[in-house]
């Protein structure tokens, strides 16, 4: 005779129902596998695909006149196998910062495959004629030679020599870059027409226009007025197109410009 009883059934149905779970559990595990499995492999070729699509092909620099691109690209320090996406935009533009003629840099992207470098150069504020033309920064310091292609666009200063280190002694250098600065910064126009500039301790600051080369002897002190005054009258003389009678404008006495005139043959 057998017997059954209510908590045999039970314990043999929940023994059935593990043994049954066994196989799926495991078809689940194999399925996650498989699934991860695939993802790593499918992110591993994007970012394989990623890094061929986006790895550097060239530089591009924007704004650089005096600095040669070759000489800027010795200062750059990247990886090639690198990616574009991977690159430190501003680390990059401090090493290209480095160079004495660069005040400035910003790198962009290009993408898929390029860097754009934009470049904010150190400009001249005048060119001494010194045996050789040097170029002078806005504190009368000597810069990096420049490419004589470019000399024309600035004013060159003659009769003074650079000073010896702790000479103390000018030679009225200070003076003229002083004046300089001024116009350029308050009189472009003025600026853009001196052609060559000069110094002395009698005359003070004279130079020569590039129109005409008229001279035009300013003397010393009270220089905005006197900027101001002479283009004053330049525009006048342009109106009334007598520019090409002056002969010379003289400044040095207060309030006034001289005008004198070529004689008439």
């Amino acid at each position: 005779m057998m017997v059954y009883s209510k908590y045999s059934s039970r314990k043999r149905g929940y023994i059935n129902r593990k043994i049954r779970s066994f196989p799926t559990r495991r078809a689940g595990l194999l399925v996650l596998i498989v699934t991860t499995s695939l993802l790593i492999l499918l992110k591993l070729a994007t970012w394989l695909n990623a890094q061929e699509l986006f790895s550097l092909k060239d530089i591009k620099f924007e704004g650089n006149r005096f600095a040669k691109k070759s000489e800027l690209l010795n200062l750059i320090k990247v990886e090639p196998s690198m990616s574009l996406l991977e690159f430190d935009t501003q680390k990059i533009a401090n090493q290209v910062e480095q160079h004495p003629l660069i005040q400035r840099a910003t790198v962009s992207r290009s993408l898929p495959s390029s860097l754009v470098i934009r470049v904010q150069e150190k400009e001249p504020i005048a060119l001494l004629n010194n045996s050789v033309l040097t170029a002078l920064d806005e504190k009368g310091q000597p810069m990096p030679v420049f490419r004589t292609e470019m000399f024309f666009d600035y004013p060159i200063i003659s009769n003074i020599k650079l000073p010896e280190k702790n000479s103390g002694e000018n030679g009225g250098l200070n003076q003229v870059i002083d004046f300089l600065n001024f116009t350029k910064a308050k009189h472009f126009a003025l600026y853009s027409d001196i052609s060559e500039i000069f110094y002395s301790k009698n005359s003070g600051i004279y130079f020569y226009l590039n129109e005409g080369a008229t001279p035009v002897i300013l003397g010393h002190g009270n220089l905005q007025n006197k900027n101001a005054n002479l283009l004053e009258v330049l525009d006048l003389l342009k109106r009334e197109n007598k520019l090409g009678k002056v002969k010379c404008f003289d400044l040095r006495f207060k309030n006034q410009v001289i005008v004198k005139e070529f004689l008439k043959s």
